[in-house]
């Protein structure tokens, strides 16, 4: 990041019927006026969501403007950073009006004022709508693997890979090529299901192990990769986790593009998240209708290490010999299923894999959404100035909830995950 001069905002409607400029913009909306901005990212939610509260003490936008289902806004949050930075300052979206909700609304003879709360989705829920079709049937001279069909539906939605030869801040398609040509049929499905089904059973067979993920950021970014991909990324930025006062924290910032973590709780997944992934059978029928059954222990599931030091401990002896639940995946017709069939073998242990995680709240960074890598640095502690291994690394951006309140302070509260699985005697 360049130099922050001052935080911004805008929500900008296509045809003009309702503007918020930022507030250094002639007739821009100053900060005080907004009782709430949230914009969120996930990668267990396929679309992101955005609720941007305005005070309307007097009634304004209640009395002028009446809820338009679907009106489009571009919304841009960021920084206003000096001429020439050649850095990602803003993230940018386009969403959708999805419902208009009022709160502490007074009501007199002239006007309704209050909280006037918009709900808003991203414009590719408003664009996403059923279809028919196949792809690799035994007719088609021409094949597809999973990846390309995917690439070719979200570029007919609408997205545009403006990658400009390897800089990661331009590029807004990431797909982890995958092998084999399945038989698919999209059965009047709309995009974002289709594309959901297709993540469970993707599989590559350079990240034999790796199940994969399908989801949308608040910068416009569409993802369908490999989990082991994504931590493969160079890291965004770094998160400092120890005690400095309010003062030293933001000189930190400025000075070394580092950001201390305000607060955070750690979490591990253990047996809640993989007792049921100890042991399980997979079963289907093979081109002969011949019923198989291949079994996958958790530790050939979940290889994907960083260190020696980042693991979670499972002791072996906890592991049952027979397996503990029966999977059902239906039947392989051709060899080309074989593929998509180990991928949604894989998908079973997405839970496993991320089963390790810890949340932070740190300022705000455009930069950071899901799917995203950063690093945690643990400051030296005491004489020995000893450093936490356990947590010091990186981290796979999963969740981000951005937040603006009525006091103008700006957060994120960020979900990290790792995977962190060892099995022990």
């Amino acid at each position: 990041m360049g130099v922050v001069n001052n935080f911004e905002f805008s929500m900008i409607s296509s045809d003009g019927t309702f503007n918020a400029p930022a507030e250094s913009q002639p007739n821009g909306i100053p900060f005080r006026c907004y009782k709430k901005i949230l914009l969120v990212d996930s990668i267990f939610s396929f679309y992101p969501y955005a609720e941007i509260s305005f005070k309307d003490d007097a009634g304004v936008i209640a009395n002028r403007l009446f809820f338009s289902e679907g009106l489009d806004f571009n919304i841009r949050m960021g920084y206003k950073m000096n001429e020439g930075s050649p850095d990602s300052a803003c993230l940018e979206h386009t969403f959708v009006w999805s419902q208009n909700l009022y709160s502490d609304t007074r009501i007199t003879d002239t006007f309704v004022s209050g909280i006037n709360n918009f709900i808003l989705k991203s414009q590719f829920f408003q664009k996403d709508l059923p279809d028919s079709g196949v792809f690799n049937h035994e007719n088609h001279t021409e094949k597809f693997t999973i990846s390309q069909i995917v690439d070719k539906l979200v570029k007919q939605w609408g997205f545009k890979d403006n990658t400009a030869g390897n800089n990661l801040i331009d590029k807004k398609i990431f797909i982890t090529p995958t092998d084999g040509t399945p038989f698919i049929d999209r059965f009047g499905r709309k995009t974002k299901d289709l594309i959901e089904v297709l993540s469970k059973g993707a599989y590559s067979a350079n990240l034999d192990k790796s199940p994969f993920l399908t989801f949308i950021t608040c910068n416009n970014e569409f993802y369908f990769t490999a989990i082991e991909e994504l931590f493969r990324q160079a890291s965004v930025t770094t998160f400092v986790l120890g005690l400095k006062t309010p003062q030293e924290i933001e000189a930190h910032i400025i000075a070394e593009n580092k950001y201390y973590i305000t607060s955070y709780e750690i979490f591990c997944g253990g047996m809640p998240v993989n007792f049921n992934n100890y042991r399980k059978a997979f079963h289907f029928h093979n081109n002969m209708g011949e019923p198989v059954c291949g079994e996958q222990h958790i530790k050939e599931a979940v290889l994907y290490q960083q260190s020696e030091n980042d693991r979670l401990l499972i002791r072996g002896s906890y592991i049952p010999d027979n397996p503990i639940e029966n999977i059902y995946l239906g039947h392989i017709n051709t060899e080309e299923d074989i593929e998509y069939y180990k991928g949604l073998i894989n998908n079973h242990y997405i839970d496993s894999y991320l089963s390790y995680k810890i949340e932070i709240t740190a300022p705000f960074d455009p930069r950071i959404t899901s799917g995203k890598v950063v690093e945690i640095e643990i400051e030296e502690s005491g004489e020995t100035k000893e450093r936490s291994i356990l947590y010091s690394g990186k981290w796979l951006v999963c969740e981000v909830k951005r937040s603006v309140d009525d006091n103008a302070t700006y957060t994120s509260k960020i979900m990290l995950r790792k995977p962190k699985i060892n099995i022990g005697n």
